[in-house]
């Protein structure tokens, strides 16, 4: 963290936002078509089927050995030999460690591999993202404004899955295998738009929504009483939980690891404070403002003015470099009085320099 650019303002003004950061961006997006390197997940998931095929197997044929009606079965005795494992560790390749243009999209993918990491960890399977090590790319642009990512600040540590959520086998068995068969149909690539889903973390579910469902409580840690063998009568609780079109319990491997997820993300926001020149209070009264030049509605001034109350006492305006980019024309919506004929909207741009809308997400 000791490198002289982190040293450098956070904040970007406009005319560094149109004429260098599109530069920086088509240099990454050139070599990331160019390597055409495959996700971290679907390496590592490729590994983990293969991997526990082999250790099926194994067991598969140990389990017939030992029956006394099949004594005489002609068995593959490398099949009897318990197999060895080579560690196989995975790092994130350098235009993702780089890419602030897409960082929940990188971090789906950082949390998908750590997962598949953690449930072959027995096959030998290793990751770490390792973008930390990305920091020093920085110095090879001459720029007034610091580019650090937050998959580079991204603390690293194993995350165990809450099973009560995923199952380990469930990883092995249908979210890899999932994962793969899209990859292979052009699905779900790491391309040049945001995604807000990932195959493994955070899978499109259709029709997910909350639902009252009916749950069996026990009173005690153990349900069993040591004293009388019995097995004690459990509550039936009824509780909001998200389900799908078939009324059953949704679960994700994001939701597996969230509190870890949270955890992390928390520890890098309190460790990156102090360079990133947070307003004070920023954490308990701020407003953040989200600028999205494809996916954001128009909405008036007037109707921000009533949500950013004053009780707000700063408030930050995010954007992904395709705000400055974007040539299209965004529909506006302006306020009452203004006249509207012939009007085709502002770019995503001209409203953060405060032309007539605000573009947000509510």
């Amino acid at each position: 963290m000791g490198n002289e650019n982190c040293a450098k303002s956070p904040f970007i003004n406009a005319d560094q936002a149109m004429n260098e950061i599109p530069i920086i961006n088509l240099h990454l997006e050139t070599n990331q078509h160019k390597e055409q390197i495959h996700p971290s997940h679907i390496i590592l998931c490729q590994q983990l089927i293969e991997r526990n095929d082999a250790a099926q197997k194994h067991k598969d044929a140990v389990d017939l050995h030992q029956q006394p009606e099949h004594k005489h079965t002609k068995i593959d005795p490398a099949l009897l030999k318990k197999p060895i494992f080579a560690k196989f560790t995975v790092h994130e390749p350098q235009q993702l460690c780089t890419d602030y243009k897409r960082p929940h999209a990188a971090l789906m993918e950082i949390v998908s591999s750590s997962i598949v990491a953690y449930v072959g960890r027995r096959f030998g399977l290793q990751y770490n993202h390792h973008c930390h090590s990305s920091m020093a790319l920085h110095h090879e642009h001459d720029l007034e404004f610091d580019m650090t990512t937050i998959q580079q600040i991204l603390p690293h540590a194993t995350m165990p899955i809450n099973e009560r959520y995923v199952q380990l086998g469930e990883i092995v068995h249908q979210s890899c295998h999932t994962c793969i068969q899209e990859y292979n149909q052009g699905k779900h690539h790491y391309d040049t738009r945001q995604r807000t889903h990932h195959c493994l973390a955070f899978p499109i579910i259709n029709q997910a929504h909350a639902s009252t469902i009916r749950t069996e409580q026990f009173n005690r840690h153990d349900p069993q009483d040591s004293f009388s063998n019995s097995f004690e009568i459990p509550d039936i609780v009824m509780k909001q939980d998200i389900v799908d079109a078939k009324n059953h319990l949704v679960r994700t491997g994001l939701g597996a690891v969230l509190p870890l997820v949270k955890d992390r993300l928390n520890h890098a926001a309190v460790d990156w404070a102090p360079r990133s020149h947070v307003p004070s209070h920023d954490p308990k009264s701020g407003a953040v403002i989200y600028l999205d030049a494809d996916t954001s509605s128009g909405v008036p001034f007037w109707v921000l003015e009533k949500l950013l109350t004053r009780k707000v006492t700063s408030v930050s305006i995010l954007s992904g470099p395709e705000c400055a980019r974007d040539e299209s024309i965004l529909k506006s919506v302006l306020d009452p009085g203004q006249n509207q004929s012939g009007n085709n909207g502002v770019t995503c741009l001209q409203y953060a320099l405060g032309k007539f809308i605000m573009v947000v997400h509510l």
